[in-house]
């Protein structure tokens, strides 16, 4: 899925489950204008097989597979064609993780749904959701940014610096606890970020990566071998966060996830 500099929406590739938007399940060869929106996108967040459009008035579409609630349309139905999340409003962010979803409204709100097997919602337990619901822990917090990862969830809160929180899976330590192996359905801060400068961060199917003040980029993966070869250098694995050898551009924070993200989806502009 692409938007273009003047807003408009477009995709190509897999449509299987309905997750291009146009209608149909044909899979599409070529770049084609998603042709059901009036309004102008801002954002696009891909899933494995479920797409979220947000427009610059701050509604929120979605179509694809909906197996697991994560369109937010209350039902467990598949959708060709983009329909508005009407329990929602105001919307300044969204991000998709495998097969759910999260959102961020203009009063600082966050909002998950879909696949909540590893607690990736945030809501304290494992039950999905198929409508946009308020994630209660941090519900008297204001959202800075948010990033969804394949079953796990990142979200960074205003307060002090910043305070960066993790929930879902962590069994190759992409939650970034001392504590190996760990899931969690609660948000929980991530102690590693004290006292740090929150820049960026971004998730992957199993990988989290935070740009932090002066160009320090910290991650956590569990295969030696992905990261290695990115960098040319034999690499270690990872059960917590740690600082990226070598001076890297601040844009390694979103190629990194994107090789991993690319299984189900990504998004761009141009």
């Amino acid at each position: 899925m692409l938007i273009s500099s003047s807003g408009d929406v477009y995709g190509y590739g897999d449509n299987s489950c309905g997750q291009l938007g146009m209608s149909g399940l044909e899979r599409a060869e070529e770049l084609l204008l998603v042709p059901f929106f009036e309004r102008k996108a801002s954002a696009i967040a891909c899933g494995r097989d479920h797409s979220l459009v947000l427009t610059k008035d701050g509604q929120l579409w979605s179509f694809g597979s909906n197996k697991y609630g994560q369109l937010g349309l209350g039902n467990d139905e598949d959708q060709w064609t983009p329909i508005q999340i009407s329990s929602v409003y105001g919307v300044t962010q969204v991000s998709c993780g495998y097969y759910h979803t999260m959102c961020v409204c203009e009063d600082g709100r966050l909002f998950s749904w879909g696949w909540n097997k590893y607690g990736q919602l945030g809501h304290g337990d494992t039950k999905n959701r198929n409508i946009p619901t308020p994630v209660l822990a941090l519900d008297e917090s204001k959202i800075i940014n948010i990033s969804a990862g394949g079953k796990h969830s990142l979200v960074l809160v205003e307060l002090g610096l910043g305070v960066l929180y993790s929930f879902g899976d962590g069994k190759y330590g992409q939650l970034g606890y001392e504590s190996k192996n760990q899931t969690n359905n609660t948000p929980t801060k991530i102690n590693f970020f004290e006292q740090k400068v929150i820049q960026d961060f971004k998730c992957g199917g199993l990988i989290s990566v935070v740009l932090v003040k002066k160009e320090e980029i910290t991650y956590t993966h569990p295969m030696k071998s992905y990261l290695s070869f990115i960098f040319n250098r034999e690499i270690t694995n990872l059960d917590y966060f740690k600082k990226l050898p070598g001076e890297l551009h601040r844009n390694i924070i979103k190629y990194l996830p994107s090789i991993e993200l690319r299984r189900f989806g990504s998004t761009c502009k141009y």
